[in-house]
């Protein structure tokens, strides 16, 4: 099973500031029927109870939910063309995945 990995950082505009290091991480990839997605930082912190969110390409809120302990989740994909998962991490932190990317 090939895994991409992608990696997302906001950044505020001015000088380079410890939050870079802090960047959120999120790997979604097909598990049988479903999807699991990992996330978590680039410092090794924990993304549990953190939220995630699966849009459709019209941005309406599909889901929400939450990381488990380990940062990870598993859903059945939604009946949509296409979709995106978002990893909303702490202050300023997010990533989004679009369904085309998930393999």
């Amino acid at each position: 099973m090939k895994r991409t990995m992608f990696m997302g950082m906001l950044l505020t505009i001015g000088a380079a500031s410890p939050a870079m290091a802090h960047a959120p991480l999120l790997d979604c990839y097909v598990d049988g029927d479903e999807i699991t997605c990992e996330a978590g930082y680039s410092d090794g912190a924990s993304a549990s109870d953190q939220v995630i969110r699966v849009r459709d390409d019209a941005h309406r809120l599909l889901f929400e939910d939450r990381f488990g302990a380990d940062g990870s989740y598993s859903f059945t994909p939604p009946d949509v063309e296409e979709y995106h998962v978002q990893f909303e991490g702490d202050q300023f932190h997010s990533v989004i995945l679009y369904s085309t990317d998930i393999e």
